[in-house]
Order: C-alpha cells, then sequence, then structure tokens
C-alpha cells in the first residue's frame, strides 16, 4: 500500500500473482474535503491504521481508523488521546498499539522534530533524544522488526540502531538520495522513495531493496518490478 500525498487521494494496491492490482482510493468517512492524509499501516490484516489528518488551515494531526476485515469499510478517524495537534505520520512501536512516535514542529520549532507519545507519561509527549532531534528537520519516523528507528533527517534517510544514528545507503560509490524508508514486518525488504527532478515537475518513484547484515541494503529495484 501507498501513502497519499498533500491534495492526492490515498490509494492503496496488493501484490498478486500476476503482479500489482489496480489501485484503489482509501476511504475515510468525514475526510472528504481534507488537503492532506497520510496513511501509515500498523496492522497486517489492514484492519488498523494510523492517518494524519489536515482540514484547510487547522494543524494537522493523528488519528486511528478500524474496520472488521481487509474487504471491509473504514471507520471514522479517531484522534488519539493526548497527541494533540501539529502531529503527522505516527507509527506504533513495534509490539505496541498505544505508543508511537510522530513527527511534530510544536513548541515553536521552524522545523520537525520527532517526538514519543505514552500514554502512561503524564507530562505528555517529549521529543526524543539530542542524537536524533537535531537543528535539522527530522521526519518520517518509521520502526523496524526490533524496534529500530527509520527517519529522515533533511534529504538523508537514517537508522537509529542500538544507542546509535547512522546514515542508510545504498550500494555504489556515491549517494544516492533517497528518503522514507518502510521496512517489511520481517525486516527483509525495505520501501522508500527516489526523488526524480524535472523542469517544473517533482517525482518521486517507490523503490525496494533487500536488508542484509545490520542493515546493509542491497540493490534498489523499482517496486513496479519486485517481487518477493
Amino acid at each position: 500500500a501507498q501513502e497519499g500525498l498533500a491534495a492526492e487521494p490515498v490509494q492503496a494496491t496488493e501484490l498478486v500473482e500476476e503482479g500489482w492490482s489496480a489501485p484503489e482510493l482509501v476511504v475515510f468517512p468525514g475526510l472528504e474535503d481534507a488537503v492532506l492524509q497520510r496513511v501509515t499501516w500498523v496492522s497486517e490484516d489492514e484492519t488498523v491504521c494510523l492517518v494524519t489528518v489536515k482540514m484547510d488551515v487547522d494543524p494537522p494531526w493523528v488519528g486511528v481508523a478500524r474496520r472488521s476485515n481487509a474487504a471491509g469499510q473504514w471507520g471514522e478517524v479517531e484522534p488519539i488521546e493526548g497527541v494533540g495537534g501539529q502531529s503527522r505520520d505516527a507509527v506504533y512501536l513495534t509490539g505496541s498499539r498505544t505508543k508511537l512516535v510522530f513527527a511534530s514542529d510544536r513548541g515553536g520549532r521552524d522545523r520537525d522534530d520527532i517526538f514519543l507519545f505514552d500514554p502512561d507519561v503524564e507530562t505528555g509527549p517529549l521529543p526524543l533524544q539530542p542524537e536524533i532531534c537535531t537543528f535539522g528537520n527530522e521526519w518520517n519516523p518509521r520502526t523496524g522488526p526490533e524496534n529500530e528507528l527509520f527517519f529522515c533527517r533533511e534529504d538523508r534517510q537514517l537508522l537509529y540502531q542500538g544507542g546509535q544514528v547512522r546514515a542508510l545507503r545504498l550500494p555504489g560509490s556515491h549517494r544516492t538520495v533517497f528518503t522514507q524508508a518502510a521496512p517489511t514486518a520481517d525486516g527483509k525488504w525495505v520501501f522508500f522513495c527516489i526523488p526524480r527532478y524535472r523542469p517544473l515537475s517533482f517525482d518521486e518513484n517507490i523503490y525496494v531493496a533487500p536488508v542484509g547484515e545490520d542493515w546493509s541494503l542491497g540493490n534498489p529495484v523499482p517496486v513496479d518490478d519486485w517481487r518477493p
């Protein structure tokens, strides 16, 4: 499934034996006038997802949507109590359905940092440690199977693992710019976006790469051609 971008509808597709199915709209009741919807899939049976919502001039917020089965209709997106506004791109910590990380520019920030929300902490969401939250713009947090934290700082894809932050790199002698890495649940593959700059146009293509030892990445494959 893919993520919706600003002013674009959210669409989903499924990899079947013949290839990727035709994309279908993902519809959430009451969000027909939303100017932003971004989905984070957090359930393998596709019955729960987190959604970033922005309506008109209001700040974005994060909610949860549910449905009875993978073929059913989504229910309304319910705001997550305690997270508040100015939040986007949330994802649960691995193995949890209450603790999550998200990006936000709250607190008078002029850029995004990554916050942790734990409903058992009375102080509310707090920014992550200085190794992660710097003077740069940190965004698009995602979690791996062992609670590795994938996130972007400006145009660099980073990984926080074992108490250290390091860059994820694709094979080659020169750095390939890619962002928005999202690992599969088993950690064997990573989906990500590679930007393509053209005159008067900004395009992002989706690729997939195999994961080796210590999250080393193999050669990227366009998502249309990928078969696990």
